[in-house]
């Protein structure tokens, strides 16, 4: 009884509709609905496009005062022949357009207003003999090799960096000799992911003459110090340190760009120039301290110096010439103000070994002199020095390893690698006890001859790297005892470590 009570008021609203010219829309529905029970829809398609207009109907029996709602909507529209062409045609380019994964509009310009004046550097961060899917944190855009817009992909898409014919390619079309991809969020930079480590700014994609690929990362200088500070030193230390560090990798960024500018790059992200591991790898300590220094870089007569740097110098660094063949003006052996204590065994280190061990790894590095009978080399001692086979800081220039067969004169530099020692501030004691420092005593005696096969040699040792330039913990030590007024005591930092420079703003 009450489903055919339904059925009238249903009945009823249709011919009413019907006789106000209301007709429903394609695929409008009616839906009447119970309490308690399931929905019925019936659809009923009309093939004339309409105005819409909307018709409510409610109904409440007396009975169990259940609900129902009919609601109707109409659609008017009048089209002519030649504008259902115009529409139809519009819309099969649209979905050309959108079945193509190369979108070439609306990709934004390649560099932000704020890189305006930030000079960029490129990265070396990897090679790549075959393909490279990439993946970014937002959408993708492709520039070509003058950084015009190319083609931009959705978050989504599958896109799959190759080379064909020494040009790139970019899911299978080609691009240009090279180019670049970025990642966006809407106006903002995104980064690029490449061995699972996610890198601000762009990857240039260059062809190698194997047919393979350089990966560089070609970012603001700002932004890869970000990635630079705290993989060189601690973000934990001391702010003016920190500082000191930023200026100095600064620096020796705009020294080497300067020195490649003919290059396919600039640095490598690894010891051989300065590390830098992007964005994962930044702190807020580090980044405050590169935008604290924005800009700032170490001069010498107006121009950026080369800004070497090591961990720790043992004591005293070293004078250019020494380490290199020639003489630079800047880089002269200074008191080292590193903290012994808080820095460990960079500061001081031992490496034990045998006679016979010693012969074994000299016969390996093809620098056999048979039994070993005895090492020339002046004893370490207070600093400066001032001997032929040493430099100012008592690093090792040259020492003669005399055996039964012949003698050998080596130099500090192959040392270090045969004995694989940290740096070439070392001396050797046989059967003795070693110094606690390098300036133990202003004349030691010298424990350099051999008498059997089982002498106990130990290499005693100061400093981590070439100690040239800045010490790392040195600056660290400087900053912890800096005076509470001082005022960019960074400044006082590098120019103790670099002679003769001035700490000026480059832009």
């Amino acid at each position: 009884m009450r489903l055919r009570a339904v059925n009238r008021v249903i009945l009823a609203a249709v011919l009413s509709c019907l006789m106000t010219s209301v007709v429903p829309v394609w695929g409008a529905s009616v839906t009447v609905t119970k309490e308690g029970s399931e929905s019925t829809t019936t659809t009923t398609t009309i093939k004339t496009p309409v105005k819409e207009t909307k018709s409510t109907t409610t109904v409440v029996t007396k009975a169990n005062k259940d609900t129902h709602t009919v609601t109707m909507t109409k659609t008017t529209t009048i089209t002519t022949k030649s504008e259902s062409k115009s529409a139809a045609k519009a819309t099969d380019t649209k979905n050309s357009a959108t079945a193509s994964n190369s979108k070439f509009t609306k990709v934004p310009a390649f560099n932000t207003p704020q890189q305006a004046n930030i000079p960029a550097i490129r990265v070396l961060l990897a090679t790549r003999s075959s393909t490279w899917p990439v993946a970014g944190s937002g959408q993708l855009a492709v520039y070509t090799s003058n950084k015009s817009p190319f083609a931009k992909f959705a978050a989504t898409d599958t896109v799959t960096i190759g080379v064909k014919n020494n040009k790139v390619t970019v899911n299978g079309k080609t691009v240009d000799g090279s180019a670049y991809i970025k990642s966006w969020q809407g106006n903002v930079e995104g980064t690029i992911l490449l061995d699972s480590k996610p890198y601000r700014g762009a990857i240039k994609i260059v062809p190698t003459s194997s047919g393979g690929m350089m990966l560089i990362n070609e970012v603001s200088i700002e932004e890869y110090l970000y990635g630079v500070v705290p993989a060189e030193v601690s973000p934990s230390w001391p702010q003016e340190a920190l500082k000191a560090q930023a200026v100095a990798a600064r620096t020796y960024a705009l020294y080497n760009m300067k020195q490649s500018a003919a290059k396919a790059y600039d640095v490598q992200p690894t010891t051989n120039h300065q590390v830098y591991n992007g964005q994962a790898a930044e702190f807020n300590s580090t980044t405050k301290a590169v935008d604290d220094t924005k800009g700032m870089v170490v001069q010498y007569k107006g121009q950026p110096i080369e800004a070497l740097f090591h961990s720790n110098a043992g004591g005293y660094t070293e004078n250019s010439e020494n380490v290199w063949a020639s003489n630079v003006p800047y880089l002269r052996g200074v008191k080292d103000y590193a903290d012994y204590k808080q820095s460990g065994d960079s500061f001081a280190w031992t490496v034990k070994l045998t006679r016979a061990e010693m012969e074994a790894k000299l016969r390996v590095a093809g620098k056999d002199v048979g039994t070993l009978k005895e090492i020339k080399l002046s004893t370490l001692r207070q600093r400066p020095m001032k001997f032929k086979d040493r430099g100012v800081s008592g690093r090792v220039m040259t020492a003669d390893f005399v055996g039964n067969k012949k003698t050998l004169t080596l130099t500090g530099e192959t040392i270090m690698k045969i004995f694989g020692l940290k740096s070439t501030l070392f001396d050797f004691y046989v059967n003795v006890k070693v110094p606690s420092t390098a300036d133990s005593f202003k004349n030691p005696k010298a424990y350099h001859t051999f008498k059997k096969a089982t002498d106990t040699v130990s290499i005693r040792g100061y400093g981590w790297g070439h100690g040239l330039g800045l010490s790392q913990w040195g600056a660290a030590a400087m900053a912890a005892k800096a005076p509470t007024s001082a005022k960019d005591y960074y400044k006082t930092i590098l120019t103790h470590y670099y002679t003769g420079v001035t700490i000026d703003k480059a832009y």
